[in-house]
């Protein structure tokens, strides 16, 4: 199985917030508060693929003998079909945000918000293959083939 072309179908990207943290300051001067805001991630890429179809081989012996009057006859017959496909995913975890915090200043009975965000995107591709079959097929008969 060989890629022979890829293509980019599409990419989807959104902003989303990711974590929120609220400052409050019931005093009546002003407050520096430290905020430190992350969050772990969990990403995973999944991929599948199959054939669209199948590889059917098949063959059929038929055979009679006569001895004395009496007769046998039949046939027999083999085949092999195979499709092929795969389905896979993996994932990972990672944190994003400041572990280090980052200085935040409210006056005297006010409110803040901080938010973290991120841009989370997806992207669509087509990758065509090539496959090839190769192997043996071995037959085995009572009698030699010409000697």
């Amino acid at each position: 199985l060989s890629p022979i072309r890829a293509k980019v179908l599409g990419i989807h990207s959104e902003p989303v917030i990711i974590n929120t943290q609220e400052f409050t300051n019931n005093s009546t001067d002003e407050a520096k508060f430290t905020a430190a805001i992350s969050q772990t991630i969990e990403e995973t890429i999944a991929n599948s693929w199959s054939t669209g179809g199948e590889f059917t081989l098949g063959q059929e012996i038929s055979y009679s003998c006569e001895f004395a009057g009496v007769g046998v006859s039949g046939s027999t017959s083999m085949s092999f079909s195979a499709s092929w496909g795969k389905e896979t995913s993996q994932s990972k975890s990672f944190t994003v945000g400041s572990s280090t915090g980052v200085e935040v200043v409210v006056k005297p009975g006010k409110a803040t918000q901080i938010s973290l965000s991120a841009t989370r995107g997806t992207m669509d591709a087509q990758i065509d293959y090539v496959a090839r079959l190769d192997g043996w097929v071995a037959c085995n008969y009572e009698d030699t083939y010409k000697g």
